[in-house]
């Protein structure tokens, strides 16, 4: 993929901001690192395994253009515990303008899941 074709790919998801898009200096920077994400990304082979016995909060853009709001819930059969989904309107980078809720939602995930069962899954891995 060309640098224009990446461009116009990180303009689709709305990203970055399109002063930092036509930036060429910080494009020198931001353009390999972007590349070497996408190619990790491309690559990934999952190799199953059994579920795991903590919960799973999965968070997604209801509008996302990149992940799809079934691949957000296929994180279900990775937990024999609870599964919670939750779901912001705006598209892949709804981390941007969910600053109430997206945060007190991973407080109350947090908050849910402070008993042994946690600590004993994690102490096993």
């Amino acid at each position: 993929m060309s640098s224009e074709e990446l461009k116009q790919l990180l303009r689709k998801f709305e990203g970055i901001p399109e002063t930092i898009l036509s930036n060429q200096e910080w494009m020198k920077i931001l353009l390999p690192l972007i590349t070497d994400d996408l190619l990790l990304g491309e690559s990934y082979q999952h190799q199953p395994g059994e579920a795991l016995p903590c919960p799973i909060y999965a968070f997604g853009g209801a509008a996302d253009r990149m992940v799809s709001p079934e691949a957000i819930l296929a994180w279900q059969q990775h937990t024999q515990a609870e599964f919670r989904s939750y779901f912001y309107p705006e598209g892949h980078f709804f981390i941007k303008s969910q600053t109430r809720q997206l945060p007190q939602a991973i407080k109350f995930a947090l908050q849910q899941n402070t008993s042994s069962s946690i600590c004993q899954a994690v102490s096993t891995y």
